[in-house]
């Protein structure tokens, strides 16, 4: 709006001309007040007061949160059954089958570096997420491993068990049926008179008593030597070989599988004998060992000083 002054020395009205430099001041003085009130204003309604969006957003936020920490809590349960079956696992089951224990760097082996998690980064929970990715690798690359252990451990157990049923633990003839041993090592051939290697031990019972196998395995011979007489040869694996002579009768054949406790035969005295017996070999690799040690746990000490004193060379049976 234009401002009129009156001018006593013309008698007229006259324009009053306002500086730019004042108008410039006058408007400031009106204008910026407004604009900081309002930038207050602005600011205290969104430090101040919750809108309803963000009110949801927060409330999401801290059910993530919580189940976060809910989440670690049940992670920290699962470490320590965790660390129950790899404890079972080093004290129990390798010690009770004789395997060793899984070796420490094997059981803490990791699951990658930091830059793993490198995709969690940039969110306000960025700590949580990271902690909780890294407590559930842990757990899996240990689940893992103890997944692997115990496979190696149920093989071994298994393998053990072939072994076992492979292994001549009983012996051929019924203790109550015996009554003299010809034992194992170098002896006096009584027939020949010469001192040499008795390979096996003999076991005399009467004509025609049963004769078992002592393992599992495979007939690889079932015929007639001029020594042994009728004889069998049982292969059971795991370098096992076991031989019974001097038999009556045979109820195998060449080829056939048999297994621990069956009837295989029944006793005699073909060949050259002159008393019904078995004569029984163990061969380990190819080499001749002492039956008994394989079935010594059968025996009381009484049963077995009682075998041993029953000299079958006083007896005057041949053995081979």
């Amino acid at each position: 709006m234009k401002k009129y002054k009156f001018n006593p020395k013309t008698l007229n009205y006259e324009q009053v001309k306002i500086p730019l430099k004042y108008r410039l001041y006058l408007l400031t003085i009106r204008i910026v007040p407004g604009i900081i009130i309002g930038t207050l204003l602005f600011f205290s309604v969104f430090k101040y007061f919750v809108f309803p969006d963000e009110t949801r957003l927060l409330e999401i936020q801290q059910r993530k949160i919580e189940k976060y920490f809910k989440l670690n809590t049940q992670l920290n349960f699962a470490t320590e059954d965790v660390a129950e079956f790899l404890n079972n696992d080093n004290e129990l089951y390798r010690p009770m089958i004789g395997m060793e224990i899984l070796p420490q760097n094997i059981r803490e082996a990791g699951v990658g570096g930091v830059e793993r998690y490198k995709y969690l980064r940039g969110y306000e929970n960025t700590n949580v997420m990271i902690r909780s990715s890294s407590h559930l690798d842990f757990i899996i690359s240990q689940l893992l491993i103890q997944s692997q252990s115990y496979s190696v451990v149920v093989e071994e157990i298994e393998e053990q068990k072939r072994r076992k049923v492979c292994l001549p633990s009983i012996r051929p003839v019924k203790l109550e049926k015996i009554t003299a041993i010809g034992t194992f090592g170098m002896r006096v051939h009584p027939i020949l008179r010469i001192y040499r290697m008795h390979k096996g031990v003999d076991l005399c019972a009467p004509k025609n008593t049963e004769i078992y196998a002592s393992a599992d395995g495979k007939v690889i011979e079932n015929t007639y030597h001029h020594s042994l007489g009728n004889f069998i040869k049982i292969k059971h694996g795991y370098g096992y070989i076991t031989v019974y002579g001097h038999l009556e009768k045979s109820f195998v054949k060449y080829g056939q599988r048999v297994k621990k406790g069956e009837k295989i035969a029944l006793m005699g005295s073909t060949g050259i004998s002159n008393v019904d017996h078995l004569h029984y070999e163990v061969y380990k690799n190819y080499r001749a060992v002492n039956p008994f040690n394989y079935y010594y746990d059968e025996l009381t000490d009484r049963e077995y000083k009682s075998l041993i004193s029953n000299n079958t060379e006083a007896e005057g049976f041949h053995v081979r």
